[in-house]
């Protein structure tokens, strides 16, 4: 039988209050925005690629195409915007590099809190084969996951030997839920509910669906063109 397991989301919001507060101050028409790796480590002319093609994908699915535009300009990423209005969208969409964990743990941790050291890792974002926005029987916005084959075995084994633990779900190292397993859960699905809109909701699906950026990014301007 499947069986679906509800996960609670909350929602952070990551980036720049003051770039966008200034940005609309200025009342631009237009905007662009420059992000850059955090570090220069794991930076190189393939990853930087692989950034870019991952933003623009996530950006189109939260119904930017055409609207904003990612490019590699020296070793910063660039996107181009043709309405200023989407200035807070786009942020909140690419400063989030995506790394998604499922870990055990014997006890309920604060949302907000940082991930422990050296968790037991059961699933990650690179478990899941697919992620899309739906809605339960009261209306609320969900985000349904599939896991790979390998990853509904895992999920399966661990719901069933692990009943009454928690299973702590963080987001680039930060937790945003911490639901008690009740029973095994088959069929290589899950449900994240919460206080979800629409919009955020597409956000996090598509960010799933889309996969991890390499490497960690910061702002570094929003500005008019």
């Amino acid at each position: 039988m499947q069986v679906k397991v509800y996960l609670t989301l909350t929602v952070f919001v990551l980036f720049s209050t003051s770039c966008l507060l200034a940005s609309r101050a200025m009342g631009i028409s237009e905007a662009r925005i420059i992000l850059a790796p955090v570090t220069s480590d794991e930076v190189s002319a393939e990853s930087l690629v692989d950034a870019r093609e991952k933003l623009q994908a996530r950006l189109n699915g939260n119904d930017l195409l055409g609207r904003a535009t990612v490019i590699i300009e020296d070793e910063l990423i660039r996107i181009d915007l043709t309405n200023r209005e989407d200035i807070e969208l786009v942020l909140n969409v690419c400063v989030t590099q995506g790394i998604l964990i499922f870990f055990n743990s014997d006890e309920p941790l604060p949302e907000g809190s940082s991930v422990p050291e050296n968790p037991t890792v059961i699933l990650s974002d690179q478990d899941i084969t697919a992620a899309y926005v739906s809605q339960d029987s009261l209306g609320q916005y969900i985000v349904a996951l599939a896991f790979i084959e390998s990853g509904s075995k895992q999920f399966a084994d661990y719901t069933r030997d692990n009943i009454g633990r928690y299973l702590v779900i963080a987001l680039d190292g930060v937790v945003i839920s911490s639901p008690r397993v009740q029973s095994e859960v088959s069929g290589g699905e899950a449900v994240i509910q919460g206080n979800l809109t629409k919009e955020n909701a597409n956000q996090f699906a598509s960010l799933l669906r889309n996969g991890r950026i390499p490497f960690p990014l910061t702002i570094v301007d929003v500005s008019e063109e």
